[in-house]
């Protein structure tokens, strides 16, 4: 009996028959996990197929699930196929590759983002104190006019707290709005816009605004841990995910490929 997964999920147990007839429509393929019994541990199906089985003579092949001499099977990089299955693997093979040809990713690197998290860090500081400078001081001098108007000493220093609480406030939603608002219409931040840089889901789709929000707090996380999490990205050689991308399935890519 066979197990595989689909989704992330374990299906099975089926039979040869049946398992056969997954291998056929696709349900089952080279890269998907499977276990039987015999077997010490999950496995790809490709790797599977490529091994034998029973006999120590035959080979399964990794399209159908037949049984053949090896000398009958065509090997296409570890991943061995009949002559009636290899006309139509050879055809999803190359649709597969022009698949992921369209995807066309290339991640950005660790300096390159280092460089539009600065400038992004940058700009958004600029827009705060643009916000909150006139803010402070027009609220400071009114609150202290009327303080010292009423003669309370206690009411200036109240005054000055709850302005000092609200221009943090301030702060924070302009860097919220400054970072989710340019993800979910273009995105990517200005930062990234001038690095020549955006955001993008694993599969390349646009970030929604629900995702954008939680990248935006994964930021934030990732810098409270001593900014392991943006150490991250020089570190994942393939992907080049921060702690954030990998919370919230999202990409650095360059905008051109």
């Amino acid at each position: 009996m066979w197990y595989y997964t689909e989704d992330g999920r374990q299906m099975g147990p089926v039979d040869e028959e049946a398992f056969a007839d997954l291998v056929r429509r696709g349900a089952v393929t080279a890269t998907t996990l499977v276990w039987r019994g015999g077997m010490a541990a999950w496995q790809p199906y490709g790797a599977v197929a490529g091994e034998g089985a029973g006999d120590g003579q035959s080979v399964m092949c990794a399209h159908c699930g037949g049984m053949f001499a090896p000398d009958d099977l065509a090997d296409f990089s570890g991943t061995r196929v009949c002559a009636a299955c290899k006309p139509l693997f050879v055809q999803q093979f190359k649709e597969n590759a022009q698949a992921a040809g369209r995807l066309g990713m290339r991640y950005a690197g660790f300096w390159i983002r280092v460089g539009a998290t600065m400038l992004d860090g940058i700009i958004s500081s600029v827009l705060s104190y643009a916000v909150i400078i006139p803010m402070t001081l027009l609220g400071a001098a009114a609150g202290k006019g009327a303080a010292a108007a009423a003669g309370d000493v206690a009411l200036v220093a109240a005054t000055l707290t709850g302005l000092q609480l609200l221009t943090t406030l301030v702060s924070l939603c302009i860097g919220a709005l400054y970072y989710i608002i340019p993800l979910v219409k273009w995105g990517a931040t200005p930062g990234k816009m001038v690095c020549g840089l955006k955001v993008v889901r694993s599969d390349g789709s646009p970030l929604t605004v629900g995702r954008a929000i939680g990248r935006y707090f994964g930021n934030v996380l990732s810098g409270m841990i001593c900014y392991i999490g943006y150490l991250m990205v020089a570190f994942d050689q393939q992907e080049r995910k921060a702690l954030h991308d990998t919370l919230c399935d999202t990409r650095v890519i360059h905008k051109n490929g």
